[in-house]
């Protein structure tokens, strides 16, 4: 009887733990899509069939932020959240700001640069901000959204960690891999989507409209 309990116990703890990690995942992978679908429109206007693999590669870095805070102690996990959303704010938010002054992208490459040249052009950053404190506005959206959701962020069972920890790696290998190969339907002749993707003079503004910013 005594067994039974606590298989029963275990069970529950294990759905339960099921649950609590496909929440986040989702979470994630909501919160980059709306990011990446909100720089979309604004730079490039609707996006097409190609968006699928913003979709997809955007499904493997939630599953790595995901993992992020699944490894976090329970007193962690929120305060890390919190952060990650902000690098996340402040990631789009710049690349919408830098956008809307100088009519492109900056590439990693140019992250001293940019920053360089927004200040320079303070001025004109402001007002540039005044003119689209609509958009401004929408980046604080998945921010408000995980701090009203903190109730999800509970700690899972020591025991099934491990099992949601190898599965959300798997995931993100499997989800890399099939995005990858998806890559390829379209040819890879000059400018296909391979040609983009895997080209080193591909520039930030094709990359980020083929295949998302965090890519």
């Amino acid at each position: 009887m005594e067994k039974s309990f606590r298989e029963q116990r275990r069970r529950l703890s294990l759905l339960r733990s099921l649950k609590t990690t496909a929440f986040s995942w989702l979470h994630w992978l909501v919160t980059i899509v709306y990011f990446e679908l909100l720089l979309h429109i604004a730079v490039y206007g609707m996006p097409g069939l190609e968006f699928g693999f913003v979709l997809g590669f955007g499904a493997v870095f939630a599953a790595a932020f995901c993992l992020v805070t699944l490894l976090m102690p329970r007193k962690a996990r929120f305060p890390a959240a919190i952060v990650m959303h902000v690098l996340l704010l402040l990631l789009y938010g710049s690349q919408l700001v830098y956008y809307f002054v100088f009519g492109t992208l900056y590439s990693t490459a140019q992250v001293q640069q940019g920053g360089d040249a927004v200040t320079s052009f303070w001025r004109e950053t402001l007002l540039t901000i005044a003119k689209n404190l609509p958009w401004m506005l929408t980046l604080f959206v998945p921010l408000v959204c995980g701090i009203i959701l903190k109730k999800h962020c509970k700690k899972e069972p020591a025991r099934t960690r491990t099992v949601w920890c190898a599965a959300l790696v798997l995931a993100a290998v499997l989800l890399q891999f099939v995005t990858t190969q998806a890559v390829k339907i379209g040819g890879t002749d000059y400018f296909s989507n391979y040609y983009f993707y895997y080209n080193d003079t591909t520039t930030t503004d094709q990359a980020t409209e083929r295949f998302g910013l965090l890519t």
